[in-house]
């Protein structure tokens, strides 16, 4: 085990897995301390008194059972999996905090110090409370991300529907047998990410991943589409930033919903299409009233 401080989160900076959740632990906004000077106070013993309390901790160690010390760990990782959230990580992180409150409750038996298992307890609980808000980002995301699309339709190919040159493609939609595939470019998607509030775009992809919700190629989170046209070279030049045409297409994010999330807007597009098909100019009534030339201004503000 190692304990340290710092200012910034390393799990936010970092290449996160689900591994990384269960084996780093973050403590944020927690008083160590009452004040400053109870700080000051602190360090100052510690840099002139340590090393001893460890050696009597260790000397009661070796005075005890391998099997009985076991057991009481077994007995708090029981404790703990019916206190913490019910998710997968229950018995990864009932084990390891398990391993506090043995350390803790020794620690009590060979130094003569009261601390508290209670408080303790209810501290680990709390911290895994919160980092199970961080490993449920994905599903927020993958919600978000939903409206993002929708909102921004018109920034992704679809179908045949004509795009101008003037327009940031973000990617293109495919509607196959009853779900929709959505490929968006790496770096679009890293900006909608952090435009949306999720910084750790790789985090929510490998969830994602896990979940089914990702087409990729094997070992990746991504996968190639020819999104652009032999013709489009402009256009994804402006995108991408690449001049060569690609006949294998570009790498994307595909992410994959049930049915057709585009169902209301194919409706009104057809909508729309019929208005224009029926359209009749000829129809506009003809029997409008016409106002012969007015005398004078004032004659314009008549209630006519």
């Amino acid at each position: 085990m190692m304990i340290f401080t710092g200012e910034a989160s390393i799990l936010e900076n970092a290449n996160a897995n689900e591994g990384l959740y269960v084996r780093l632990f973050e403590f944020k906004n927690v008083h160590w301390t009452k004040s400053a000077e109870h700080s000051e106070v602190l360090k100052d013993i510690m840099m002139n008194h340590y090393g001893h309390a460890g050696i009597k901790f260790v000397q009661y160690l070796l005075t005890k059972d391998p099997e009985e010390i076991k057991g009481i760990w077994q007995g708090y990782k029981k404790e703990l999996e019916e206190q913490l959230p019910d998710t997968k990580f229950a018995s990864r992180v009932g084990g390891k905090f398990a391993l506090i409150l043995t350390g803790a409750r020794l620690a009590n038996e060979s130094l003569g110090i009261n601390l508290s298992i209670e408080n303790i307890t209810q501290m680990l609980i709390e911290q895994e409370e919160a980092s199970m808000d961080v490993r449920e980002l994905a599903p927020k995301f993958y919600n978000a991300l939903l409206q993002y699309i929708l909102q921004n339709r018109r920034s992704f190919k679809y179908k045949d529907l004509e795009v101008n040159s003037n327009q940031e493609i973000y990617g293109k939609i495919e509607v196959v047998n009853g779900k929709t595939f959505c490929y968006i470019f790496p770096i679009i998607l890293k900006k909608i990410a952090t435009e949306l509030g999720f910084p750790d775009l790789q985090v929510l992809l490998d969830e994602l991943k896990r979940k089914g919700y990702l087409k990729h190629d094997t070992n990746k989170t991504l996968i190639k589409k020819q999104v652009f046209k032999k013709d489009e070279l402009e256009l994804r030049e402006k995108v991408l930033n690449k001049k060569d045409y690609s006949p294998k297409g570009d790498y994307t994010h595909c992410i994959v919903y049930e049915g057709n999330i585009l169902h209301d807007f194919d409706k009104f597009e057809e909508k729309e299409s019929e208005k224009i098909k029926g359209f009749d100019p000829n129809s506009i009534p003809g029997n409008r009233k016409i106002t012969s030339k007015p005398k004078n201004l004032a004659d314009l503000f008549d209630d006519n």
